[in-house]
């Protein structure tokens, strides 16, 4: 008796554990399914034109504003000044000193493979957080304002669209969508890469 009472409760925990395991990959699962480059694009695609064109990406840099601005708006003053600024972690590592030597690392990278998609970044990407913040302040009043971020994020996806639409066509097609993803992705692994070998992070934090 005692034997079927707990052969049942590890048929049961082994049945719990499964279920679990089975539950957590579907949720990843669908975590990757809605990052697909695929569900992406239809998503960004508003008119279903099966092409993007700038305005798509543009029009709720309102919303996104003034959600950053809330974030990081410590004291409520509808503005974010250099401390505010800095006390989010990912501003506060200052990899400028380093911004030659890294962009020589990654270009070294991209040269040792000729079928490599790694976009070399020019050196102002590794900026300090104070000439970041500077940058932001278009106003030189010495805090961001909810315009300047509006400004900010529309201007970054003028950018981000140039660097999709590499006919020049004024409109990106999902190949172009995708292979984007892939020299984002290529990009990002090798300035990690490089950032890891030559900071120390306890030097920049």
């Amino acid at each position: 008796m005692n034997n079927s009472i707990r052969n049942i409760a590890i048929s049961a925990a082994v049945l719990t554990t499964l279920t679990l395991s089975v539950q957590v990959e579907a949720r990843k699962s669908d975590r990757n399914h809605k990052k697909a480059p695929e569900i992406v694009f239809s998503k960004l695609d508003l008119d279903q034109s099966g092409t993007l064109i700038l305005d798509e990406l543009q029009g709720n840099e309102q919303t996104k504003a003034e959600k950053k601005l809330a974030r990081a708006d410590l004291d409520g003053n509808a503005s974010i000044d250099l401390t505010e600024y800095l006390a989010k972690q990912r501003h506060s590592h200052d990899l400028s000193t380093y911004a030659t030597e890294i962009v020589q690392c990654v270009q070294a990278l991209k040269d040792a493979d000729e079928a490599s998609l790694i976009v070399v970044p020019s050196s102002d990407k590794f900026a300090s957080p104070e000439e970041k913040f500077a940058q932001l302040d278009s106003d030189d009043s010495g805090a961001i304002s909810v315009d300047e971020i509006v400004q900010a994020l529309a201007t970054r996806q003028e950018i981000r669209f140039a660097e999709m639409d590499s006919d020049n066509s004024n409109d990106v097609t999902l190949e172009e969508f995708i292979q984007n993803g892939e020299r984002k992705q290529a990009t990002r692994a090798a300035v990690k890469e490089c950032i890891d070998s030559l900071v120390d992070v306890t030097e920049v934090i």
